[in-house]
């Protein structure tokens, strides 16, 4: 028996239920396998996803195309010469030819429209994508390209698969070269494309329901296309309906106007943030005076500062002031000094160390040693090193764990 008589899907792509015949049976690391006399499952191939359903009741999980036949995966064994029934999973295999179909006819129109061919597809449980091989695409193509690929839908033309005769081949205006020399299927959408395939489609464009493009990205010198057919793109533009509609609401501002309205949202966010760092920066100094006045003698021959700035303070806000605090040192002749300031901000504790150039320690070691101890990671040089560790519930604060290593360093 060929594929064409053990491949039932390839005739009639909407059989749901049919009769076979065990033929073989194996058992691997990856569970339990039966090859029919003929199945009407789909084996992942072409980029289309393998159907799912069961063989009588006992369900099927995993669908391969061998050079012996097609495997099924089941839940459990199945003996040799047993007749059994299956039924795939209908809303699974019509969702996969709504997006074939769509994919041909999107593919088709970026030929013939852009002189784009398509150089790869891949259908996700989710998002489809073609890779086309054009280094971009504007905008205004991008929306060119479905409009004309729902025309074709709007239109309605049957879509056609069949086997052909080499004669028959020769004699049509492929969009791409059959891969196989022998059992040659070619699906053909009337008045638009002949494509060699061997996937399940729709009878007619109709019944795609719609192409709907999502997104567009480099990809190795070509562009991507994510879109969704039929049910997909129902459910994309409901979801896309229902967040605008709350947005709208929480801005107070219908559809039009709702990019203007982030825009000046996100302008005052980035205005508020400036000036926030602003006042951090202003009040450094005034800050860095109260934290000089904690710096203690008596760690070998330094000054030693270890202090926590608190909560909203990061790595660009503990520099500006480890400036200020380093330079009262230097003007108040507490020198040589170590200086080692902590703050928190987005989940994490952050530290920046500096030592003076008369210091015998080293800053690196001191953060390293620190961080290490609250599992945290940190780098830099002799002089000044920083790193940061996540916030976690209990344990020794970071500034007291500084304290305990500076002194432990400090000890001749």
């Amino acid at each position: 028996m060929g594929i064409q008589e053990e491949r039932l899907y390839y005739h009639d792509s909407y059989v749901r239920e049919f009769t076979s015949i065990v033929n073989e049976v194996r058992q691997t690391d990856a569970g339990n396998w039966v090859r029919l006399a003929e199945t009407a499952f789909y084996p992942t191939s072409g980029g289309q996803p393998h159907d799912v359903g069961y063989l009588n009741g006992i369900r099927v999980t995993d669908v391969e195309a061998e050079d012996d036949g097609v495997w099924h995966k089941v839940d459990k064994p199945i003996s040799v010469g047993q007749e059994v029934t299956g039924r795939i999973d209908n809303e699974r295999r019509f969702d996969f030819m709504q997006q074939h179909s769509g994919q041909h006819v999107l593919s088709a129109c970026f030929e013939q429209l852009l002189h784009a061919d398509t150089v790869s597809f891949h259908m996700g449980d989710a998002i489809s994508t073609i890779d086309i091989d054009v280094p971009q695409i504007s905008d205004d193509d991008l929306a060119s390209m479905e409009r004309a690929a729902n025309e074709w839908i709007w239109r309605d033309v049957p879509v056609q698969a069949r086997f052909v005769t080499a004669e028959e081949l020769a004699g049509l205006d492929l969009r791409k070269p059959p891969k196989v020399d022998e059992d040659v299927r070619i699906v053909t959408i009337v008045g638009l494309e002949h494509n060699p395939c061997g996937g399940t489609h729709v009878s007619s464009t109709g019944q795609i329901g719609q192409i709907l493009i999502t997104k567009t990205e480099r990809m190795r010198g070509g562009v991507r296309i994510n879109f969704v057919c039929g049910t997909r793109a129902l459910a994309y533009s409901r979801q896309l309906a229902e967040t605008f509609r709350t947005l709208g609401s929480r801005l107070s501002v219908g559809l039009p106007d709702m990019v203007s309205a982030v825009d000046m949202l996100q302008g005052q966010v980035r205005d508020g943030a400036r000036q926030l760092q602003d006042l951090k920066q202003q009040t450094a100094s005034l800050m860095a005076k109260d934290l000089v006045l904690q710096a203690k003698a008596g760690y070998g021959d330094m000054h030693a500062l270890a202090a926590d700035i608190g909560d909203g303070y990061g790595m660009n806000e503990l520099k500006p002031m480890m400036s200020a605090v380093t330079a009262l040192l230097e003007e108040s002749g507490q020198v040589p000094y170590i200086a080692a300031l902590t703050g928190t901000s987005a989940g994490r504790h952050f530290v920046l160390a500096t030592v003076s150039e008369e210091s015998s320690l080293q800053a690196n070691k001191i953060v390293t040693e620190a961080l290490g101890v609250v599992g945290g990671k940190g780098g830099g040089n002799a002089k000044m090193a920083q790193g940061s560790a996540p916030v976690t519930e209990g344990g020794i604060p970071l500034v007291e764990v500084l304290q305990n290593v500076m002194i432990s360093l400090a000890r001749p």
